[in-house]
């Protein structure tokens, strides 16, 4: 008699940080309902994640397996009769992840050698304050150049305007400043920030084949790790890529964003404060601007004299 195991899968169906919420949502079925975790990521050559297996499907496991898209307090409970789980959604009931959140991101680890060579980037950098900014386009467009509304499309790129306007504002209060830029299809918006401001790239390549419109000339896990070191970060609202970077890995950062809707001519800067980890109350706060706080052009308040925090890297 064949003996069916519980397994879940999670295949390479979407943005790393995405992969990594979906894995928040499997252990939540792990603990309630004893599935083993299992995943096939190119990534798990410089990520360990604890509990888990590498792996796919494959025919058999694809073979009655529940495809899981959507996932309320219901059908999670209904999970415990399934044998094989592929997930291809990443949300789930807010009470089952959020209590396990926090745990299951402290299981997520980075290999030796790519956390030695973002530490030794930071080190080469020295002492100075280092400010974190994600440039996410690609996937999200700019719709206009006057305006930013999320109302109008939520994965909306943030105009490189608001960019160099907080950045001014930055420097302004902090000269000896450096931005660490992290961008997907970004080059020229990071070519035009170069002829104003001091710019510093993490010097790793990426060696992933994937998705045109994720895809970073830079290492995409190494720009993750070295983005959640800053003290401050300049976001992308709704990416999940800032989310993790500025609220999740690491110690959490002074996450600066746009607000829901701005002009040009009357910019605006929020910060985020993390009512919880989950990645709904991230979108949340992006498109509604829920948790959020207004801050003066000024940007008083904000502590904009710290070097990049690496330490952490190490003790993983």
């Amino acid at each position: 008699m064949i003996e069916f195991k519980k397994r879940i899968y999670i295949e390479n169906c979407c943005g790393l940080c995405n992969r990594l919420e979906m894995f928040v949502l499997a252990s939540a079925i792990q603990r309630a309902h004893g599935h083993q975790i299992f995943l096939g990521w190119p990534e798990l050559d410089v990520l360990r994640i604890e509990g888990t297996r590498r792996g796919t499907p494959g025919l058999l496991g694809r073979w009655g397996a529940v495809r899981l898209r959507a996932c309320d307090l219901e059908a999670f409970e209904k999970l415990a009769g399934r044998n094989h789980i592929i997930l291809r959604g990443l949300g789930g009931p807010a009470e089952k992840m959020a209590p396990i959140h926090l745990e299951s991101v402290s299981k997520i680890h980075l290999r030796a050698p790519l956390a030695e060579a973002i530490s030794a980037f930071f080190r080469e950098l020295g002492p100075r304050p280092v400010v974190g900014v994600h440039l996410r386009q690609g996937d999200f467009r700019l719709l206009s150049e006057d305006a930013y509304d999320l109302n109008q499309a939520w994965l909306s790129a943030v105009p490189l305007w608001w960019h160099e306007w907080v950045m001014d504002a930055i420097v302004q209060r902090q000269p000896d400043v450096r931005f660490l830029v992290c961008q997907t299809k970004a080059e020229q918006a990071v070519a035009t920030l170069r002829k104003n401001f001091e710019i510093v790239e993490l010097p790793i390549g990426n060696p992933y084949r994937g998705d045109p419109g994720h895809r970073s000339s830079k290492h995409p896990v190494g720009e993750l790790f070295a983005l959640a070191c800053c003290p401050v970060v300049l976001a992308t609202p709704v990416s999940s890529f800032s989310h993790y970077a500025a609220n999740v890995l690491g110690g959490k950062s002074v996450c600066l964003m746009p607000p829901p809707q701005m002009k040009k001519g009357d910019r605006a800067i929020v910060r985020f404060h993390a009512g919880g980890p989950l990645l709904q109350q991230w979108v949340d706060a992006s498109c509604q601007g829920r948790g959020t706080e207004f801050l003066a052009a000024t940007l008083e308040g904000v502590d904009f004299e710290q070097a990049a925090r690496h330490g952490w890297l190490q003790s993983q």
